[in-house]
């Protein structure tokens, strides 16, 4: 199937954002053991994406991106409506990362992707837009909507990913730093 003449990558077709050549991946329900150290490095991304942003030194970050992350999940890996999930690459079965998304209910039946990891030796090779056409396929089995997600203004990468799958700004948070006042 092709695309009309200058619609490609402008997310208006999102059902066919992602190229018949692209790798195929699964998403393999991640088993107890593996979500400890999955949540952790959850934490530690977060983290750090907080202090890049601006929004707090490295022990606030922490501090900040562990109460958040734990507080939507204070039941683990048993959370209800939360699923945890290894990307591989179906040809190989190679993990290529991780994601954790969310079933909610209000104001309609929706997935919220809480986080999506790809390992950076597996990044720009398309596994990115073929895991996004998986999380569409279990989305709507699971009889979502809609998808959405939040990400930092500085991940420019996944913007793009995700702007390329057809996913728009809802809201926006912006600021400014006023610097010292001396």
């Amino acid at each position: 199937m092709s695309l009309p003449s200058g619609e490609r990558g402008k997310g208006i077709y999102p059902e066919v954002c992602h190229p018949e050549t692209m790798p195929e991946v699964l998403l393999v329900p991640m088993d107890r053991d593996r979500y400890d150290t999955f949540i952790c490095d959850v934490i530690g991304r977060y983290a750090r994406e907080i202090e890049e942003a601006g929004y707090a030194d490295r022990e606030s970050a922490l501090e900040k991106s562990t109460s958040d992350t734990l507080g939507v999940v204070p039941r683990g890996f048993d959370t209800p409506a939360h699923h945890f999930y290894v990307i591989k690459d179906l040809e190989t079965m190679e993990e290529l990362g991780e994601l954790w998304i969310k079933l909610e209910e209000e104001p309609r039946r929706s997935v919220f992707i809480y986080s999506l990891f790809l390992r950076e030796e597996h990044r720009g090779k398309g596994y990115g837009k073929a895991t996004m056409a998986r999380l569409d396929d279990l989305a709507r089995r699971l009889g979502a909507e809609a998808i959405n997600l939040h990400v930092f203004g500085l991940n420019e990468r996944a913007i793009r990913l995700y702007r390329s799958c057809g996913y728009v700004v809802r809201s926006m948070n912006m600021g400014k730093e006023l610097g010292s006042s001396r």
